[in-house]
């Protein structure tokens, strides 16, 4: 265990979730970006209210892009709540890993299999090589 390794495993993991979320990324950066060409055109809409006054046509608009970003930001809200997306930072590493080597230091049987019970999803020994795969998911407590 090296706290030097911490950023490198966090920038390693952090990559991956980007990659493996991309499509979810994608579309909260279109969302934004909506979202910023709509308040653009309510607002050259306010300015353009306070110029020539207030008609039909211009507060029908105002009323389409307010709306819409309504629309847009509960959009987004939703998408968030419901992305598995999760972005790890150095300082929730640095205390799972602390929690763990104080669990190994304990040396008692049930604490290490709790240990890989909860870091550990699977273990897949073949004959020059062993493939572990980890638990990174909500169910993980950091």
């Amino acid at each position: 265990y090296k706290d030097s390794l911490i950023p490198k495993l966090v920038k390693g993991y952090n990559k991956y979730q980007r990659e493996k979320n991309l499509e979810f990324i994608r579309k909260c950066e279109s969302i934004k970006n909506r979202l910023i060409e709509v308040e653009k055109e309510l607002n050259n809409l306010i300015i353009l209210t306070a110029k020539i006054g207030v008609s039909e046509t211009v507060a029908n608009k105002i009323t389409e892009n307010e709306n819409e970003k309504i629309q847009l930001e509960a959009e987004y809200k939703r998408i968030i709540n419901n992305s598995d997306y999760n972005q790890f930072v150095e300082k929730e590493i640095k205390k799972s890993f602390n929690k763990a080597k104080k669990m190994m230091k304990s040396g008692k049987l049930s604490t290490t299999k709790k240990l890989i019970e909860m870091y550990i999803e699977k273990v897949v020994v073949y004959i020059d090589y062993v493939y572990v795969v980890f638990r990174f998911h909500d169910d993980l407590v950091l």
